[in-house]
């Protein structure tokens, strides 16, 4: 599916189908899409922005073969609260849940086996609150959750792998008030 194929089209849903590529924006600006799912099988290359700026998706169960949460893949989706997140998760990809209203639970937030939380990847989620986050975790970086206004760490002190800290990475935090 190449670049921008369905981008701003009245697409409601899609069953993406087993392919080789996702082109960049191939479902962006698709204001009523609501229902997504992956194939089974997986896609071997998956570019930019597959769905931005799609304000009507509320939810999405990323496959189980997926080990990078692509870059900007549901950045702006205004109304994005729940994503169920592959087991073998090991990196979330550029502003990947930038401008969501992603929720997390506080327990298990993310997947033991994240590794890497890449430059913007929660920007600006502001329904981030009190969360874990997996002790695997070795960089978190630039601005990785800078304007989450409400997010709190319940385990930094326990991030034993961590090797690097970005610049901004926590930037107009407000309520994190302790990294111990």
């Amino acid at each position: 599916i190449e670049k921008s194929a369905f981008e701003q089209t009245g697409l409601k849903a899609v069953a993406i189908p087993p392919c080789e590529k996702l082109g960049a924006r191939a479902f962006a600006n698709n204001n009523k899409l609501a229902d997504i799912s992956f194939p089974d099988s997986e896609i071997p290359l998956i570019l930019y922005d597959l769905f931005i700026d799609c304000s009507s998706i509320t939810e999405a169960v990323l496959p189980d073969w997926m080990k990078e949460v692509p870059v900007s893949i549901f950045q702006d989706c205004y109304s994005l609260k729940t994503v169920t997140f592959p087991p073998n998760l090991e990196k979330i990809s550029e502003e990947a849940f930038s401008g969501t209203a992603l929720e997390l639970p506080e327990e298990n937030s993310l997947p033991a086996s994240v590794r890497e939380i890449s430059t913007m990847a929660f920007n600006g989620v502001t329904t981030l609150g009190k969360i874990s986050l997996p002790t695997s975790l070795e960089f978190i970086s630039i601005q990785a959750f800078s304007n989450c206004s409400n997010l709190q760490i319940s385990n930094f002190d326990q991030l034993s792998a961590l090797k690097r800290v970005g610049e901004g990475a926590f930037m107009n935090c407000t309520s994190l008030t302790s990294i111990k």
